[in-house]
């Protein structure tokens, strides 16, 4: 068993965004919460926080992922405050806080897009499950199953049942390899922030061109339209 790497607690001392220091102070009480019961389960677990790896169009990050013997949890990590609404299928959710409404990506979502790809990374014998927690505790609304607050995080942890177990062994392969791919794509968080306006430029394109009727994409082809 290894220590939360507590970088995130480095990180809110400087001089940041009201908004990534939240992020921080979420990320943070996760590593906390994890270390403690890895502790007081005397697992071997590994963890590696803000994952940043290229995908063909730009670079994705993965708040934490959390390795034990129960398989690969892939995180993310939502500090928002207010009443949370949303389903599981829907483009974006949203969070009212007093007389305010603020539209987000659905998390359910993108951290389905990071279960994929950690899946394509480490390949289809390894057991790669998703997590959402939230730290401000006002997820039991949702009603989502991945979903959940970070005080219900022990309790889901023992309930959950996976189809297979990781060795010792085993969970230290998978660091391993996933360290290898952080280091070779090596995505600073400077670059991995222009990166975030061209992925969603071009999922916006893709989503647009999806929806265009038929004849209207034939005609757009014949002209060489783009």
């Amino acid at each position: 068993m290894i220590s939360p790497n507590l970088d995130a607690l480095k990180r809110i001392k400087l001089n940041r965004s009201s908004k990534d220091i939240a992020g921080d102070k979420g990320e943070t009480k996760v590593y906390i919460k994890l270390n403690e019961y890895s502790r007081k389960h005397f697992y071997i677990t590994r963890m590696i926080d803000n994952f940043i790896y290229r995908i063909p169009h730009g670079s994705r990050e993965i708040d934490l992922i959390y390795i034990f013997k129960k398989g690969v949890f892939v995180i993310e990590i939502k500090n928002w405050k207010g009443v949370i609404k949303g389903a599981s299928k829907d483009e974006k959710w949203t969070r009212v806080l007093g007389n305010k409404t603020y539209p987000y990506k659905n998390p359910v979502i993108q951290n389905k897009n990071h279960v994929n790809d950690v899946k394509r990374m480490l390949g289809s014998n390894v057991p790669v499950h998703p997590l959402i927690i939230f730290t401000s505790e006002n997820a039991n609304s949702l009603k989502i199953p991945l979903v959940i607050n970070l005080l219900d995080l022990e309790s889901y942890l023992d309930k959950f049942n996976s189809s297979l177990t990781l060795s010792d062994k085993n969970i230290d392969d998978i660091c391993k390899k996933l360290l290898e791919i952080k280091k070779r794509d090596a995505v600073s968080r400077e670059t991995h922030i222009k990166n975030a306006k061209n992925t969603r430029e071009y999922e916006a394109k893709k989503k647009y061109e999806a929806d265009l009727p038929d004849l209207v994409k034939r005609v757009r082809a014949e002209r060489n339209i783009k």
